[in-house]
């Protein structure tokens, strides 16, 4: 015990009765942009309440990403580090990428205006939490096969985008065989019937 300072928790020996005042601490949260534009940044105490700037908050405000890409509430008060909060909205897009397995476009089909191919790869793009219509859109075509979707739709559920694939269902053909055109023209029974399908030769 030291007599001269009966309050050692005191930092100030000096004057032992000046009351103790605990130290503030603060921390920063960052709002950035999907493209890591820093949009704002605040300074919270801990176990403050942390304010959002409405600025921030659009017609075309999705919501907030944290580092993993996932949807998130801001946090209601401050904890004990920094924080980061990406702003997605409307006007950010994301890859929707339909797998053409093969297939291609003719010149003269027209596809949504914001949709490119690159390879073997036709690329939508949407907004986070939009669903695509992907019967809105032309499908491709290759020799000896037929197209349909993998699925109608596609929603956009993260930063990643969403994937899709063209179905392809190989075409079979029927061929009827006759003595000859008479015989056809008849109506007479047909001498045999083949199925077969595609092969590219």
């Amino acid at each position: 015990d030291n007599p001269d300072n009966p309050n050692p928790d005191n930092p100030n020996p000096d004057n032992p009765d000046e009351p103790i005042v605990p130290e503030v601490k603060t921390h920063n949260v960052k709002f950035v942009a999907v493209n890591g534009t820093e949009l704002d940044v605040i300074e919270v105490e801990e176990g403050k309440e942390i304010v959002v700037p409405e600025e921030l908050i659009t017609d075309d405000f999705i919501g907030w990403l944290d580092a993993s890409g996932k949807l998130v509430e801001v946090a209601a008060t401050m904890g004990t580090s920094d924080l980061t909060y990406t702003a997605v909205y409307k006007t950010d897009k994301f890859n929707v990428k339909v797998n053409l397995g093969g297939g291609t476009y003719a010149e003269d089909v027209v596809l949504p205006e914001d949709a490119t191919v690159e390879g073997d790869t036709l690329i939508i793009k949407a907004y986070l939490g939009e669903t695509v219509d992907l019967t809105a859109i032309p499908l491709p075509e290759k020799e000896g096969y037929t197209a349909s979707w993998q699925s109608t739709t596609v929603k956009v559920e993260s930063t990643k985008g969403a994937s899709v694939n063209v179905k392809w269902t190989i075409m079979s053909f029927t061929a009827t065989f006759f003595l000859d055109k008479e015989a056809y023209e008849a109506g007479t029974e047909a001498l045999t019937t083949v199925s077969f399908v595609y092969n590219g030769a």
